[in-house]
């Protein structure tokens, strides 16, 4: 026999069981898209020199020095030594550098997250770099998971680092020093994602 209650009751189950297979099937859809997996500075990264020639601003006509920096380094405006990011350069140098951010003579760097501090570590440095969110000691940093900025000021110069993800997911880093007295410097680098396939085995 055809029971009406029975047939209504198997509807009514299959609909349920349908509504939370369904439910499931959007909770797995949406499970990738988590903080974690936004895009971010976090990560490893290595110098594209290409670009980093491309959009290098324009500066006065550079002098050899022999100060024992290399032939890669020159002297710009207000005797500041520039060092040549493209030109591979020793922790002794990036250190002997100190009128300028050693990061400008990086070629490969980490960007990792530690509490609520961003750290940037590359061999070519002395120690890594530590951002303190906030504004800590004159420094001010500011962070979100595209941008790292950081500005300071002394008695002798201030200084910005910018740190940008683009959309096209390459890293800019943005350097401005002003001394006191004298011109402006701005300094790009560009640098490409260090993908797991690419990452030496």
């Amino acid at each position: 026999m055809d029971d009406p209650r029975l047939r209504i009751f198997m509807q009514l189950h299959v609909s349920l069981v349908s509504a939370f297979a369904l439910g499931m099937a959007l909770l797995l859809l949406a499970v990738p898209i988590t903080a974690a997996d936004k895009p971010s500075l976090i990560g490893d990264w290595t110098l594209n020199r290409d670009l980093t020639e491309e959009r290098r601003p324009k500066v006065p006509k550079a002098k050899s020095s022999r100060s024992g920096f290399g032939s890669r380094v020159a002297v710009g405006a207000g005797g500041v030594l520039m060092p040549v990011p493209n030109n591979p350069a020793s922790p002794s140098a990036a250190g002997a550098t100190g009128n300028l951010p050693q990061i400008l003579a990086c070629q490969q760097l980490s960007v990792t997250q530690q509490g609520s501090d961003i750290v940037v570590t590359c061999p070519q440095m002395l120690e890594p770099r530590n951002f303190a969110v906030g504004r800590i000691h004159g420094r001010t940093v500011k962070w979100s998971n595209r941008k790292l900025t950081e500005k300071y000021a002394s008695t002798s110069r201030r200084v910005t680092h910018t740190f940008n993800l683009e959309r096209s997911g390459l890293m800019e880093i943005k350097i401005t020093v002003k001394p006191k007295r004298a011109k402006k410097l701005t300094y790009i680098m560009v640098f490409d994602r260090v993908t797991q396939d690419a990452q030496p085995t």
